[in-house]
């Protein structure tokens, strides 16, 4: 059996996540499970069963009922019930084991209506009782956040910075899963910052998997908010789209659709598909109609740091920016910093690779196996009118015109994906550390005399299932 490298590294960074997942009844033997419900609850009740839940959450705002924590404690949330603005926030200020974590969960066989949906908390466009941040997790360890929908969150003005729908704060050990997170309001700020999605602040081991953030619509085709902010160990399966800001973020990054980056409200803000700190792994994504700012934006020396961002077997296309720009910017003469982009398939009307010109250049710049289509003479932009590189590897990329591409059978519509016609990009690639052999789909490279261009290996036969683009979770 093939083993794939960065997925056994995702499987282990969420072993005890995942096993409590398919087991989560252990958690029980290490705590309690308690029942909440807006509709049918009291917080007098005992909490312990469906027949008795509790209206609000020990940690939300208005509870009166009598509560005391165990490591491991499981708060199931009724399905299609929706908790008010007045409950919140929900301040979340205790935490499990590594063996049980705190779980704040779903049961799919509890629900109001006549099928499943996610527990819904409205904060109904209007400022909360307390706090800005509708779910906050502070200065805690082992927490599970699973199958929330946040909607309708108030931004507050001055109080736009860090304000996700989910926020985390000096916490370790974190997984938020499956939640989506939506329609905030902007109307009380001028101002677009890192609200809406989730943020992750002087925290680690978070882990954020199946998440689907999309932004309010705003007149004139405005977007603002941002989808994940901050460090993460793990970011997998999400969703994100309606933003001015995809990503802001350092760590692994795998299997993403970032799509409708708008021009933000805020004429002052930066707009961004994939902001990469230092030390991201970006890899097996998909980004598309990004319309201002930039794309994919490694940018390894910020903060005057010193780091490495791997870039490999992305899709980008459709984007008004250029969809690779690597920027030095913030490194200082002490930085070493050092970008690989590997294997992407990227289509634009102008360069698909730009280096941006800065005081001091990338240390070390690797740019192979890329597939780009474009009309241009000039896809890779490093030395010249653009930014540098110490040390430059730059070979085995294949540039096509649209035309070419589109006779050779690659087409956007299924992600640049080769087929028998595409003789430019099949078998043109070299071959790459073992760390990258591994397509978008997981299949193992070589298939044929050598690896292919860009992030999908050619079988031999037609893939019947396509990867997936707009991929919208559980709504």
């Amino acid at each position: 059996m093939t083993v794939n490298p960065k997925r056994f590294r995702l499987f282990f960074g969420i072993f005890f996540f995942t096993v409590l997942m398919v087991t989560g009844a252990a958690a029980s033997a290490f705590g309690a499970t308690y029942y909440i419900d807006w509709g049918q609850g009291n917080d007098q009740n005992s909490g312990t069963s469906k027949s008795s839940p509790w209206k609000r959450h020990p940690y939300m705002n208005g509870w009166s009922g009598s509560y005391s924590h165990s490591p491991g404690d499981v708060f199931i949330f009724r399905g299609g019930v929706t908790w008010p603005n007045s409950c919140f926030a929900l301040l979340i200020s205790s935490g499990g084991s590594s063996s049980a974590p705190d779980r704040y969960d779903v049961d799919k066989s509890w629900y109001q209506g006549s099928s499943w949906s996610r527990p819904v908390f409205d904060l109904q466009n209007q400022g909360m009782p307390r706090d800005s941040r509708p779910i906050r997790i502070t200065n805690v360890s082992n927490v599970v956040v699973r199958s929330i929908e946040v909607r309708n969150q108030k931004i507050i003005s001055g109080q736009e910075y860090s304000r996700g729908g989910i926020s985390v704060e000096g916490s370790s050990g974190i997984l938020i899963e499956d939640c989506y997170l939506h329609d905030w309001d902007v109307s009380g700020t001028s101002v677009d910052s890192t609200f809406g999605g989730v943020t992750s602040a002087s925290s680690s081991g978070v882990i954020v998997r199946q998440l689907r953030v999309h932004g309010p619509q705003l007149s004139g085709g405005k977007s603002s908010g941002c989808g994940l902010d901050g460090d993460y160990q793990e970011i997998s399966g999400c969703d994100i789209s309606n933003v001015s800001t995809g990503l802001k973020v350092s760590g692994t990054v795998e299997g993403c659709t970032i799509y409708n980056v708008l021009d933000s409200f805020d004429s002052a803000r930066h707009e961004n598909g994939a902001w990469l700190n230092p030390g991201t792994v970006f890899f097996n994504n998909v980004m598309h109609d990004v319309t201002v700012g930039t794309a994919v934006y490694p940018i390894p020396g910020w903060g005057g740091r010193s780091g490495t961002i791997e870039v490999y077997n992305n899709v980008v296309y459709n984007t008004g920016p250029i969809p690779i720009q690597v920027d030095p910017s913030g490194s200082v003469a002490s930085s070493f910093t050092t970008v690989r982009v590997f294997n992407n398939s990227l289509q634009h009307g102008s360069a698909c690779i730009r280096v941006v010109p800065r005081s001091y250049p990338v240390s070390v710049l690797d740019i192979r196996n890329n597939l780009l289509v474009s009309d241009t003479s000039e896809t890779i932009c490093v030395g010249g009118s653009c930014g540098g590189a110490d040390s430059l590897t730059e070979r085995s990329n294949v540039s096509l015109s649209s035309s070419k591409a589109a006779t050779q059978g690659l087409a956007t519509s299924s992600l640049l994906e080769p087929n028998a016609n595409a003789v430019s990009v099949v078998d043109a690639g070299e071959p790459l550390a073992s760390t990258y052999r591994h397509d978008f789909r997981g299949i193992l490279r070589p298939q044929g005399n050598g690896w292919d261009v860009g992030a999908f290996e050619w079988t031999g036969t037609a893939v019947t299932i396509a990867p997936p683009r707009n991929l919208r979770v559980g709504d």
